[in-house]
């Protein structure tokens, strides 16, 4: 199979000896000077650009690379291994998710900032956004002052081919998998080195909770966020996510959250409405096939088709995870009402990883926290932030994984360790 070379150290168009080049590159300091410039540089020329305009997702990401955000995190990482050292643990190689365009960005810069050597193996298909960023990427890899950063980098893709991804896994240090389980199951068949360690991130879905209460009286800058941001986290990549919300459990009696019902969604279908977010043919049929098939299923009570630039609601008689397995996305959203945070906590399973709450304070979601089966929701978030990206994510908290720690013990009693 042919291997695309879209960024890295000049090979002369042979991505085994760019791969090798990349690995013998060795890693950099957390944190290092030359990761710090580079990511300040990306995150000006994508501000910079007025076309950026046009994709909330690059602005979204130039706003997370910004200097304070990464001195931020290097703060955090300083405090939490505080009498430690840690190193990184060398070659990176991330699969990157065919269903959200900027998601390899921020899996390699959290990697690049641990201080290791990357490669990024694209998806085929590609669309505008993905383009424009690989433009700007690449031109700031040529810059002559982000060298260091340029020959740890090499940027391929290719179709599905266990011999390259192979290959690229023999060498690395850590292996991370974005993509669906099938995905993940067909690249931990292929052997890593005895050391090296795998990140894997599988199929989840994400719901949202809302107090109806909370809905009915929101007025002003604060109904506008809410509305705003459900419809930023759900429709920005057509619900395609894993942290777009599928399942919006409402708080409080039926009469409420009817009540709040009839107010919101006419509200978020303006929101979609303005942006200019429509679905194609195809898109729409799919969504539909959705629905029916769960209803076939009994979950269902009723069907809200919705346009091709508005949500579709399917109101359920229970939720279990089979439901999840069957939604595809495209602005469905699957709605429960139950009486309060805690019976919405107890409804979630593994597959749940996000969870967007709007109308409770930090103490009630603690407190409903004991009702979550093991291994249900990694993320609780306001309404709004469910595609912030954060170093911790699905649990996992990324700069641990991207570096090892290195133990230290020399002179008597006192003990220090370094990574």
């Amino acid at each position: 199979m042919a291997v695309e070379i879209l960024a890295g150290p000049v090979v002369q168009g042979d991505w085994r000896a760019g791969l090798h080049a990349v690995a013998a590159a060795g890693p950099l300091a957390p944190f290092s000077a030359e990761a710090a410039a580079f990511t300040r540089a990306l995150s000006l020329a994508i501000l910079r650009d007025h076309a950026m305009q046009a994709y909330p997702e690059l602005m979204a990401l130039a706003h997370w690379l910004r200097p304070a955000h990464v001195e931020e995190m290097r703060r955090d990482f300083e405090c939490r291994n505080q009498g430690r050292v840690r190193r990184a643990r060398g070659l990176a190689v991330h699969f990157a998710p065919a269903n959200v365009d900027t998601l390899f960005v921020y899996s390699w810069v959290v990697s690049l900032l641990a201080g290791n050597a990357g490669v990024l193996r694209l998806s085929t298909r590609t669309g505008p956004q993905l383009d424009v960023l690989l433009g700007i990427l690449g031109r700031c890899l040529d810059d002559e002052t982000h060298g260091a950063v340029r020959q740890r980098l090499l940027v391929v893709r290719y179709p599905h081919d266990d011999a390259v991804s192979a290959e690229l896994s023999r060498v690395c240090d850590v292996r991370v998998i974005w993509g669906g389980d099938d995905t993940v199951r067909a690249l931990r068949s292929l052997p890593l080195p005895p050391r090296a360690v795998d990140l894997a991130f599988g199929d989840r879905l994400s719901a949202a909770v809302l107090s109806a209460r909370a809905i009915l009286a929101a007025a002003g800058a604060d109904w506008a966020a809410v509305v705003d941001g459900f419809a930023n986290d759900a429709f920005w990549f057509d619900q395609q996510a894993c942290a777009s919300p599928r399942l919006v459990v409402w708080t409080g009696s039926q009469q409420q959250a009817a009540e709040a019902r009839e107010r919101f969604w006419p509200a978020v279908q303006a929101v979609v409405a303005a942006r200019g977010w429509s679905l194609l043919p195809a898109q729409q049929m799919a969504r539909l096939t959705a629905a029916h098939a769960m209803a076939a299923a009994g979950g269902a009570a009723s069907l809200e088709p919705g346009t091709a630039a508005g949500p579709a609601r399917l109101a359920l008689r229970r939720w279990d995870a089979t439901l999840g397995d069957l939604h595809g996305g495209n602005g469905l959203f699957l709605e429960m009402t139950v009486p309060g945070l805690g019976q919405a906590f107890a409804l979630f399973d593994r597959k749940v990883q996000t969870v967007g709450v709007h109308g409770f304070d930090r103490g009630e979601i603690e407190q409903a926290l004991g009702r979550l089966p093991a291994g249900a929701v990694d993320r609780i978030v306001p309404v709004g932030e469910a595609l912030a990206f954060d170093y911790v994510w699905d649990g996992s908290d990324l700069f641990d994984q991207f570096t090892r720690e290195v133990a230290i013990r020399v002179g008597g009693c006192g003990a220090a360790s370094a990574g």
